[in-house]
């Protein structure tokens, strides 16, 4: 893009946003009580910002951004938006592939030749869609021992990613939301383009639409000023919840709300790129089992009550944004908060209602006429959420309960519509039933809160076996070439069996399934299979986590 042309954007997009509207449109008078009544203005607290048609219609703010030294959030407090992040990484994407310098059904080994065997197969548009089975590298550097609060650059998670052999499904057979396949996304920007990702976005996407408190932060020891803190609410105080993240692609962008709106708008409006690239942006995939991916391209498509919008949600450390589109009305709503227990999706949806209610379809009514004995049924079983996760659903005569597969106290499961059932009222988060074969749910709907869902699919379960009659054909200590760490397995006098790590205390280890074991504390992994053979060496295991699967550990001789 030409400097000439940059500048015109530029213009344009700071003159529809030069002011607020003198008369406040429909809505917006419940839409600022709803922020003025979030919580007190001494705690941690949220900003809010909203456009139409490319005027900024309303911005408001409460609480603190900085407990510590009593920084109130204002109009230019900054904050990490975590994931909403990836649609600006798609979007770079497509603007490359518009360009000819690359596509999207290319091979991600073009641009890393040394990409071990997990990468065979993987696309570009598989990263996209989170279909390319590639392991999450957010739980790989917790097996590693790294947290939130500790500094991993891009370089370091470029290296590990590319190192693993394994991976947890073959690329475009399932669905699996990963944020390794977006920082990938933005090593191939930076490969393409020749110039760091945070400099690409920069020319290519801030500064011509004016976005002039946003920029990728790399280096989080460079802290910027006005930059919020975040928190969490703990039992008894709200204390700082320690955050630094040098991750780009699928994090990394620091906002604010007025920003953000500014990119929604243009999204709306086709204000940047070109028709071809905004298409592509809004490109919804179809899975190979039929339905359609939850999340494409950075967002996810929703219909509200009538109206087709499109968001993506993040968070990190006590960090959570939305931002939600509504092109239909040419609305864009960003939400931003620096608490980890604030809803923002439902917030952010509940303000799109009130600013459209003489636009949206009635609110269905729940359906509650009576379940049958038989649909009752056909809900039971077990699904898989992440490997070791498993929600159990059972009948207890005309209801029917929920818990996780061998943690026992199941807990009531009250229905809220027909084939929908609220799981935890506090936090919003709802199992549903949708889709059937030979009379039974082949899936589970996990519903957290507004922020979307995941697909838990039902799986054969068998009884929980007994303890290792030999604990001492268990013991020793293994290794991963993937990871580059190892942990031991030792036993107490009673012949209890334990994991442990140089940076971990021993965690027991319980039986979950016919030679698989899991630990029953506070540990990394999830499940440590040995095999079903009683009688075969254990030389050779494998470990998994929550969507890093079947890492090969060996013992050390």
């Amino acid at each position: 893009m030409s400097l000439i042309a940059k500048f015109l954007i530029l213009v344009g997009t700071l003159i529809s946003f030069a002011s607020a509207a003198t008369a406040e449109p429909l809505g917006v008078e419940a839409v600022d009580a709803m922020v003025k009544a979030y919580g007190p203005s001494d705690r941690p607290g949220i900003s809010v910002a909203i456009a139409r048609d490319g005027e900024l219609i309303y911005e408001g703010w409460t609480g603190q951004a900085d407990l510590e030294r009593s920084v109130s959030i204002s109009r230019d407090t900054r904050f990490p938006i975590a994931s909403t992040s990836k649609q600006f990484t798609a979007f770079a994407i497509m603007k490359l592939a518009e360009e000819g310098k690359l596509v999207l059904d290319q091979e991600v080994r073009d641009f890393f030749p040394n990409f071990r065997k997990s990468g065979d197969g993987v696309t570009i548009q598989h990263l996209l869609d989170h279909t390319g089975g590639l392991r999450e590298i957010n739980t790989i550097t917790q097996m590693l021992g790294f947290s939130e609060a500790s500094l991993v650059l891009p370089e370091a998670t470029l290296a590990i990613i590319l190192r693993q052999e394994g991976r947890n499904f073959d690329p475009g057979t399932n669905e699996e939301y990963s944020n390794t396949g977006y920082q990938l996304l933005a090593h191939i920007v930076e490969r393409v383009s020749g110039v760091p990702f945070e400099e690409y976005l920069r020319s290519e996407v801030f500064e011509p639409l004016g976005m002039t408190k946003s920029f990728v932060q790399r280096d989080p020891t460079i802290l910027p000023p006005d930059l919020a803190l975040s928190y969490d609410p703990g039992r008894t105080a709200m204390y700082n919840f320690l955050y630094v993240s040098g991750v780009m692609g699928s994090s990394g962008i620091v906002s604010t709300p007025s920003d953000l709106v500014r990119w929604g708008h243009a999204l709306n409006t086709g204000g940047i790129g070109n028709a071809s690239v905004i298409s592509a942006m809004n490109k919804r995939t179809l899975l190979a089992d039929g339905n359609t991916a939850v999340s494409s391209n950075g967002q996810e498509f929703r219909d509200f009550r009538g109206l087709e919008t499109w968001s993506h949600g993040g968070s990190s450390g006590g960090f959570r944004s939305f931002l939600l589109r509504i092109p239909e009305e040419k609305i864009a709503i960003a939400v931003i908060g620096n608490r980890s227990d604030f809803k923002k999706a439902a917030f952010a949806f509940d303000m799109a209602e009130a600013l459209l209610a003489d636009r949206l379809a009635p609110k269905v009514e729940p359906d509650m006429s009576p379940e049958t004995a038989a649909t009752l049924d056909s809900y039971v079983g077990d699904y898989r959420l992440f490997a070791g996760l498993i929600f159990s659903i059972r009948r207890d005569g005309d209801d029917l309960t929920f818990g996780v597969f061998g943690s026992g106290n199941p807990a009531p499961l009250p229905r809220i519509s027909k084939g929908v059932f609220m799981v935890d009222p506090v936090r919003d988060r709802r199992v549903e039933f949708r889709t059937f074969k030979d009379g039974k749910a082949r899936e589970l709907i996990w519903q957290v809160s507004a922020d979307g869902f995941i697909r838990a699919r039902r799986v054969a379960m068998r009884p929980i076996p007994e303890a290792p009659s030999d604990p001492a054909a268990y013991l020793g200590n293994y290794y991963s070439d993937d990871l580059q760490i190892g942990f031991e397995i030792s036993a107490s006098e009673d012949g209890e069996l334990f994991v442990s790590s140089s940076l971990r205390s021993p965690v027991p280890l319980i039986p979950f399934q016919p030679g698989v074991l899991r630990p029953n504390g506070n540990s990394p992994l999830t499940l440590i299979d040995f095999g079903t053979d009683p009688n075969s060496p254990k030389d050779r295991i494998m470990v998994s986590t929550t969507l890093a699967e079947n890492f090969v550990f060996k013992r050390v001789k």
